[in-house]
């Protein structure tokens, strides 16, 4: 049986509350490939949701991926089990509420689930990490790309 491939992949979000538009990086760290883009009208969560979506559907399936974010809400999502319990409460969060944005959180459940193994592993931001600092990078220059339009 193959060996099945194993990423580290960084990931982060950016958003600027004057003009609400955002962007998200994800970058591999083993190929340096960059996956980068932006949305308009958008949240800061779902731009850090959307640069780990992205990253994963780069990814070839069946891979082991250690995904680092300095996105608390992604990272406890799953390592507190958020996202099951979330799940099995019908969307809805510990004290009733609805789940702020499901459907990123579907795509990424679905994402995942494309893969072996994923882990999530906390950074702290802007601590000199390089590829946080990257990706960090590439996210805050896709959602200026959308001012300069």
């Amino acid at each position: 049986m193959a060996k099945q491939p194993t990423f580290t992949l960084y990931t982060d979000g950016s958003f600027h509350s004057k003009t609400k538009n955002g962007g998200y990086a994800s970058v591999v760290k083993e190929t340096n490939e960059i996956v980068c883009g932006n949305d308009t009208n958008t949240t800061n969560n779902k731009m850090e949701l959307q640069a780990v979506i992205r990253g994963l559907a780069h990814l070839p399936d069946d891979s082991n991926v250690v995904v680092h974010s300095d996105s608390q809400y992604v990272i406890n999502a799953f390592n507190k089990r958020w996202l099951n319990n979330w799940k099995k409460n019908g969307w809805k969060t510990a004290n009733g509420q609805d789940v702020k944005n499901k459907e990123e959180w579907e795509s990424l459940a679905e994402q995942k689930e494309r893969h072996k193994k994923v882990k999530f592993v906390w950074v702290k931001g802007h601590n000199g990490d390089h590829y946080n600092e990257a990706a960090d990078t590439f996210a805050n220059v896709a959602a200026q790309h959308l001012t300069k339009k």
